[in-house]
Parts: structure tokens; C-alpha cells; sequence
């Protein structure tokens, strides 16, 4: 595929259809899928009580993030073999990701944080 340049591509941009403008104008204003955040808005006249505002989780938040805890040998060795082991069998969870993740949901649920 050969590249153009900016100049070609604008000049490009003035022969296409109506349709296609609207398309691409639409897609610009929307962006990518699962990246916007979805907002539900009514007006309300004044002085009615706040309506809650619905937002779906971007998808940079769902993903994990590092965070960088340590822990002593006999635990890292002692999660890796259960994490083997798990596998090997075919249970879930079986990731150390996974088993730790679990294991930090239960710890904090227990001690009231989540």
C-alpha cells in the first residue's frame, strides 16, 4: 500500500460523497469502540433533584496494573506449584495472577475494605 501525503489526502477528502463524509465525521466524533464514555443526559428544569449520570468502565480500567509487591521465597515458590500443579489438572484458577488476585479479594472483603 502506498502512503500519500497530507496535501493528496485532503484534496481526496473534497471528492467524496455525502454518505462517506457523514461517515467519516461520524466515526471522528465517536471514536474507537469501548472507548467513550457513555454519558445518559435529560434536561431537568430548574431546581429538580440531580439524575444519576451512567458511565461505562473504559477499557484501560478493566485491565490489571502492576503493583510491584514483594514476597518471601517460600510463598513465590509455594504459589508456583500450586499454579502448576492446577494446571496440570485442569482447575481454575490456575494463573499465579489469578490465584494471588483472589487470595488479595478475600484478604480485603474479610477486612471490610471491598
Amino acid at each position: 500500500m502506498k502512503h500519500r501525503s497530507l496535501a493528496d489526502g485532503a484534496k481526496q477528502s473534497a471528492q467524496l460523497s455525502e454518505q462517506e463524509q457523514e461517515f467519516i465525521s461520524r466515526a471522528r466524533s465517536k471514536g474507537p469502540a469501548g472507548t467513550e464514555t457513555e454519558i445518559q443526559h435529560t434536561p431537568q428544569p430548574p431546581g429538580a433533584p440531580a439524575v444519576p449520570v451512567t458511565q461505562t468502565i473504559l477499557p484501560q480500567m478493566t485491565s490489571r496494573i502492576n503493583i510491584g509487591a514483594r514476597c518471601r521465597p517460600e510463598i513465590a515458590l509455594t504459589v508456583k506449584k500450586v499454579s502448576l500443579e492446577r494446571q496440570m489438572t485442569g482447575r481454575e484458577p490456575y494463573t499465579m495472577q489469578d490465584i494471588i488476585e483472589e487470595a488479595l479479594q478475600q484478604w480485603l472483603t474479610l477486612n471490610g475494605y471491598l
